[in-house]
């Protein structure tokens, strides 16, 4: 990430982390989700989603995000920021270590003192809590956090956990790397057969590349919907709505999710190819941003 707020150095935090006697880690639940987006800026996050899951064919319906999404390239940036900004807003020592010691939403520290991790503990939770973040799957090295963490229900059961791309055994104090690459199994993700080398000829014979993986064909291993998952929770999406209603956050029933949907706008049977129909609904857009454009005074749309 080349733009401020940076995160924080990886190599630092590992040392830190192994820079005292008592160890500890814990992460954020749900960070990303607990960013709400700004109405102006919710349109960008539009998507396209079935009125009915368990029917294929069933019109079409747009959803947007409420909140910040997770495995967007900007969604670090804008939760550290977030995070920095509530840390300076109640600045304090555990704010200090928490914004040296935190990795996207994990957190790895460590203390001399065994008292001022507990203290750590207690005012970390806290801190975070105000800003509604709840600290998680706390693990340590010390025995009085553990019982700690535990009576509270937070505690991280695994005791060989992953600790930003190592692993750390709890029991014997120990990190060490993990390596179970394996490229003649189906668990190795496709994109990775040539990012991390593979011959030709075992290239054109992987049946996984050309094929995908069995359950994508297999009808018994496809998971199964019902109109009452498409929106868990009403805080992370909406359907939007005009001006005049943007207050009113609709949620999708089964009365309305005839009154949703691409059919509304285009009949998509009419084009021979969805290559097609990204084209002119490309061309659509553009119009339409051209016209919004006061200061467009060229007649050609330019694609």
């Amino acid at each position: 990430m080349s733009v401020p707020p940076m995160l924080n150095d990886l190599t630092g935090i590992l040392a830190r982390f192994r820079l005292h006697k008592h160890a500890v880690t814990t992460d954020i639940e749900k960070a990303f989700l607990n960013v709400e987006l700004d109405k102006e800026d919710r349109d960008v996050t539009r998507f396209f989603w079935l009125s009915d899951p368990s029917d294929p064919d069933s019109p079409l319906i747009t959803y947007r995000f409420r909140v910040v999404l997770f495995g967007t390239t900007c969604s670090p940036y804008i939760l550290n920021a977030t995070l920095m900004k509530h840390f300076k807003l109640n600045s304090c020592k555990t704010a200090e270590i928490l914004k040296n010691d935190l990795y996207v939403d994990n957190v790895l520290s460590s203390f001399w003192d065994e008292k001022e991790m507990l203290k750590f503990y207690r005012e970390s939770r806290d801190l975070l809590a105000r800003g509604g973040f709840n600290l998680r799957s706390w693990t340590s090295n010390s025995t009085e956090l553990l019982r700690l963490a535990q009576s509270e229900k937070c505690i991280e059961r695994d005791t060989n956990i992953k600790i930003l791309g190592l692993r750390w055994n709890v029991n014997n104090d120990q990190i060490s790397f993990q390596n179970n690459i394996n490229t003649t199994t189906e668990r190795i993700i496709t994109k990775h057969l040539l990012t991390r080398g593979i011959t030709g000829t075992k290239f054109i014979n992987n049946r996984l590349w050309f094929h995908g993986p069995e359950w994508i064909t297999d009808k018994t291993q496809w998971p199964t919907w019902s109109g009452n998952e498409i929106v868990e929770n009403e805080n992370i999406m909406e359907i939007p709505t005009n001006e005049t209603s943007e207050k009113q956050h609709v949620l999708l029933t089964s009365q309305k999710r005839q009154e949703f949907g691409i059919h509304k706008i285009m009949d998509i049977e009419r084009y021979s190819s969805l290559k097609t129909l990204i084209r002119v609904t490309a061309y659509v857009m553009r119009f339409i941003q051209n016209c919004w454009d006061a200061s467009f005074t060229d007649n050609k749309l330019l694609i």
